[in-house]
């Protein structure tokens, strides 16, 4: 009796079929100074994942600057990352036709943590954003940030 629930245990650990993993694929910057290909700048969006919130811009930093465009926005609600994801393509769609050029960067504060990152990034894959990057944040953008909070 006890050889044939070994050998049952036994076919059931080599039949079962063990989870497969699943990764999102992220366009990673490379990593020359030449290299360097810019993103369209009507569909750029930065955002820069915090402890409670997540700041974000459009287009260059230094216009977003100027403009007071560079602003907090939180994690869920109304005012969230998902509404805004929505909006820029819906704008894109209007202008353009298609969301092709929508580029979305992540980006994180020493201040942030895993499970924030990993929110903008579920984010990203319930919006269907084709091509996110994961890039670091400059030394101004985090200047700008220990300013404004």
């Amino acid at each position: 009796m006890v050889d044939l629930g070994f050998l049952l245990i036994t076919f059931f650990v080599f039949t079962t079929s063990m989870a497969q993993p699943s990764a999102m694929k992220l366009v990673l910057p490379m990593d020359c100074d030449r290299c360097i290909s810019k993103a369209p700048e009507t569909g750029a969006l930065t955002l820069i994942a915090d402890e409670k919130i997540v700041w974000y811009y459009h287009g260059q930093l230094d216009k977003a600057i100027r403009d007071g465009t560079f602003r907090p926005i939180s994690y869920n609600g109304s005012n969230s990352v998902r509404n805004m994801l929505i909006q820029l393509r819906e704008v894109l769609i209007r202008d353009n036709g298609n969301d092709d050029k929508m580029v979305v960067m992540v980006k994180a504060l020493p201040t942030s943590n895993l499970k924030n990152i990993v929110d903008i990034l579920d984010e990203l894959t319930i919006n269907k954003v084709r091509r996110p990057a994961m890039m670091d944040i400059t030394k101004e953008e985090e200047e700008y940030i220990a300013h404004h909070q």
